[in-house]
């Protein structure tokens, strides 16, 4: 096993460092629950295709701001718009995108099982 170069590292992950905290919160751990869903390579992805999440640890953002960024990037995280501006309307969405596959499923299955 290859040793791993920490200043490397730190160098080729530059980008992820400051949303190290919101990304661990986002995605969870071992002393954190994950948000159903997400897990580390969803949030990463989101991260690298350009939405921030919000900058915990940042003293001087507000509370709006948190809440605002935060909704659109888990929003992002379930495959919805970032216009998306509730958390409850990205739940609608999830919730919506999971039942419709769901339903399909049945449909599928019961057309197959009918032409036996």
């Amino acid at each position: 096993m290859k040793p791993t170069d920490i200043g490397q590292t730190v160098l080729q992950q530059s980008d992820v460092m400051p949303h190290l905290l919101s990304l661990h919160v986002t995605s969870g751990c071992v002393t954190v629950s994950k948000i159903h869903g997400i897990g580390k390579t969803t949030a990463l992805g989101v991260l690298k295709s350009g939405h921030v999440p919000p900058p915990l640890g940042n003293l001087s953002a507000s509370q709006e701001q948190l809440v605002k960024q935060g909704t659109s990037f888990i929003g992002v995280c379930y495959g919805n718009s970032p216009s998306v501006l509730t958390m409850s309307e990205h739940r609608f969405l999830k919730w919506k995108n999971v039942t419709q596959k769901q339903d399909a499923q049945a449909r599928e299955l019961t057309t197959s099982i009918s032409s036996i």
